[in-house]
């Protein structure tokens, strides 16, 4: 059997097709399409295509891309530019492949990945803290 997350690539993500009879929408800061370019590394022995920051400041959406190929369950194609709505799509992918076998664990996904689609979005220019 294939493994699927091998396969969770920016070209195996499906994307929706625009009608040209639509004007396209105003998109908010959290919706806003950030490009970012990719480089090589060698991490122990092992070469690997990362994202790299366009701009100082925190971007909580790199980090985890970044921790995720690290960890092989991502994987970004070499000299690539990638936009911030495929690496969204990228982890949305890999959380929607991980659904849980157990019965007793699903509620909880569910709940789980209620929260992180809401949140998800928002990671691509930092997060929102509330510190009180």
């Amino acid at each position: 059997e294939e493994n699927k997350e091998d396969d969770l690539t920016p070209e195996s993500v499906e994307k929706p097709e625009q009608s040209p009879d639509k004007p396209e929408k105003v998109e908010t800061a959290a919706e806003e399409v950030k490009f970012f370019r990719t480089k090589k590394i060698r991490f122990g022995p092992i070469d690997y295509q990362i994202v790299t920051q366009n701009a100082n400041g925190p971007c909580p959406l790199i980090a985890l891309v970044n921790a995720l190929v690290l960890k092989g369950k991502i994987e970004i194609p070499p000299n690539y530019a990638i936009n911030s709505k495929d690496l969204l799509n990228l982890l949305t992918n890999l959380i929607l492949w991980r659904v849980p076998t157990s019965d007793d664990d699903v509620e909880t996904y569910e709940n789980n990945l209620r929260d992180v689609l809401t949140i998800l979005p928002t990671i691509v220019n930092g997060l929102d803290v509330n510190v009180q």
